[in-house]
């Protein structure tokens, strides 16, 4: 393919997934404060070019920093106050259509309480989840009315344990064995801590996967 015919793939891409208007879509347009996209969907574009590249994807080639999310010439960064609120707004209307009765994370985690953080399955589409946390006064390591915002680290863990129990649950013959989370290469946490009250939406998309391993984006957002 010719470099012109790519770049109409991901405007094809780009609209059809994020209702863009086509001629708003340049190969200068940044994903953050024109586009008004966020690293999640830019693995999702990602996802969708083996397409037209025709393989699997190289892990090195995933959108690791969430603040370029660089897909093709498409720049990304960091938007302001205005974009974020913008892209909250859109992903609320994304996830409203598959806002229906999902399994407890109780049935489709080994975790019991009080090491079971995941409190509901918002959204199930695919290769896609996206779980909501709570932080609460009473939570195992809750100290002085707060907790560090590493925690996120095992909210991902369990929201891509409970995506993988709902892929599997699709398949003839699919057993409950467990996985494990060999590592976060790399991770940006934008507050030190998250206090009682925070509501935390953990949202977790399949990059590639190669059986029995695989890769996985993720981001969580605090709302008070």
């Amino acid at each position: 393919m010719t470099r012109n015919e790519i770049f109409q793939r991901i405007v094809e891409i780009l609209s059809d997934s994020f209702e863009l208007d086509p001629a708003s879509i340049k190969l200068e347009s940044t994903l953050y404060e024109e586009l008004d996209l966020d690293s999640i969907d830019a693995i999702d574009v990602f996802v969708q070019l083996r397409e037209v590249t025709g393989r699997r994807p190289d892990p090195a080639e995933a959108p690791q920093d969430p603040d370029s999310g660089r897909v093709g010439h498409l720049r990304g960064s960091r938007g302001g106050q205005g974009a974020r609120d913008r892209r909250s707004r859109r992903r609320k209307r994304r996830l409203a259509p598959h806002a229906m009765s999902l399994p407890a994370p109780i049935e489709l985690l080994p975790h019991r309480p009080p090491m079971l953080l995941i409190d509901e399955v918002r959204a199930w589409q695919g290769r896609k989840i996206t779980c909501v946390s709570t932080i609460r006064a009473g939570d195992r390591f809750v100290r002085d009315g707060r907790v560090s915002s590493v925690l996120c680290i095992e909210l991902f863990a369990q929201s891509a344990a409970a995506l993988v129990a709902l892929v599997h649950r699709e398949r003839p013959g699919h057993d409950d064995s467990m996985g494990a989370l060999l590592g976060t290469p790399q991770i940006e946490l934008h507050v030190p801590w998250l206090e009682v009250g925070d509501e935390l939406t953990i949202e977790c998309e399949e990059v590639w996967t190669i059986d029995p391993a695989a890769q996985l984006g993720w981001r969580a957002l605090a709302s008070r």
